[in-house]
């Protein structure tokens, strides 16, 4: 049993079901290309392109553009060479493992919300960083309510939403770094479990420890072929009233 309070297949099962049609492994040829770019204009113009990506990525499923594919179909995650980068016209260091960066890059970035910001971190550095939408971070805090982790953020009777902001992500990133190490899987797994996890759940007219209740109730059987998938929300999708 893991921290999210379901085995290892479960999660596995989950995860397989999400799709983006090659959305996600075209953002990470693009950063691999910023990471490999040799000069400042280079550097300057692959940046450009990489945050415009991880823009359309997040934007709502009905307005997302889907250009050709243009990575390699073996690409899934790449060893970024640093563990912080210049950010071109930025004036500062962000840093994988620094809280503080991740907020001035969300500055930086006017219209970038926290789900934005946490797409273009998990682009850097895919196997320590993750995408913190709504989905995600409800389904966090309601599977780890009386936990020090995301679930300390509500009380399990409170009917209130909880917004993504950099500390919720920051709680909610060791919790998943921690079932990822503990299921030997890819972060990205994690992250899209919880995803798909809430697919089916509305939270509306019900609090938190009965929104967890009815998560739990969705856990599918590890053997299950259903691939029905699900698009990555964009940060405007509104949470549901309660949670």
């Amino acid at each position: 049993m893991t921290g999210l309070g379901f085995t290892c297949d479960e999660l596995q099962a989950l995860a397989e079901k999400w799709s983006d049609e090659g959305l996600w492994n075209d953002i990470l040829w693009l950063s691999l290309q910023f990471w490999e770019a040799s000069d400042k204009s280079e550097r300057t113009m692959r940046w450009h392109h990489l945050v415009m990506a991880v823009g359309n990525f997040k934007r709502q499923a009905g307005r997302r553009l889907h250009p050709p594919r243009i990575a390699p179909a073996e690409l899934s995650t790449f060893r970024p060479r640093s563990d912080t980068l210049e950010i071109p016209g930025a004036g500062f260091r962000l840093a994988r493992e620094a809280l503080p960066s991740w907020s001035q890059l969300q500055h930086f970035l006017p219209g970038a919300g926290v789900p934005t910001t946490t797409t273009l971190l998990a682009a850097l550095w895919p196997d320590r960083h993750h995408i913190l939408d709504w989905r995600v971070l409800a389904a966090a805090v309601a599977l780890t309510l009386g936990t020090p982790g995301p679930g300390q953020l509500v009380q399990p009777t409170e009917e209130r939403s909880v917004p993504p902001t950099m500390e919720a992500y920051d709680l909610t990133r060791v919790l998943l770094l921690g079932v990822a190490d503990e299921c030997h899987v890819p972060l990205v797994t994690v992250e899209r479990a919880l995803y798909q996890l809430t697919l089916p759940v509305t939270g509306k007219g019900r609090n938190w420890q009965q929104y967890a209740d009815a998560l739990r109730r969705q856990l599918p059987r590890p053997a299950s072929s259903d691939r029905s998938g699900g698009d990555p929300n964009d940060e405007q999708d509104i949470p549901p009233a309660a949670p």
